[in-house]
């Protein structure tokens, strides 16, 4: 049984990593930063009309049809972009996270076989399994 194991990254290496990772997609990236941006502010204007409108009705002068019917346009609308942003993100992170296991295995077979028999077979299967089950976690 051997003691060595495989190196382990830095905290610094793994944010630089995923952060390359991250911008090789830097369309989709902005997309889902931009839905749920949208989705946050749609969610924003709802206290503000509610607000608005009870100061309305306070005033005696309210159009409670219309703010009603635009409260509940943003609150749709919320919904909505939630429910994208959702899976913009979902699919942005399921494609990094491919990329991420092809890259594990790629850099696995390039190792020189003894390396990979002194550390041992645990070490690989926990790197191949348990690490990227985390980081998928984290991710999702």
């Amino acid at each position: 049984m051997s003691t060595e194991t495989l190196p382990v990254a830095t905290s610094a290496q793994v944010r630089a990593y995923a952060r390359r990772l991250v911008l090789r997609h830097p369309r989709a990236l902005a997309g889902v930063l931009g839905l749920h941006a949208l989705a946050a502010v749609a969610g924003l204007v709802t206290p503000r009309l509610l607000g608005a409108l009870v100061e309305d009705v306070r005033d005696g002068h309210a159009a409670i049809d219309t703010a009603g019917l635009a409260i509940a346009g943003f609150v749709i609308a919320q919904g909505v972009l939630i429910r994208y942003a959702y899976l913009a993100s979902a699919k942005l992170g399921e494609r990094v996270l491919a990329e991420l296991r092809e890259e594990f295995v790629d850099r696995v077979l390039a190792l020189p076989l003894s390396t990979v028999e002194r550390a041992g077979t645990g070490d690989l299967v926990t790197r191949a399994s348990r690490d990227v089950d985390t980081l998928s976690t984290s991710v999702r």
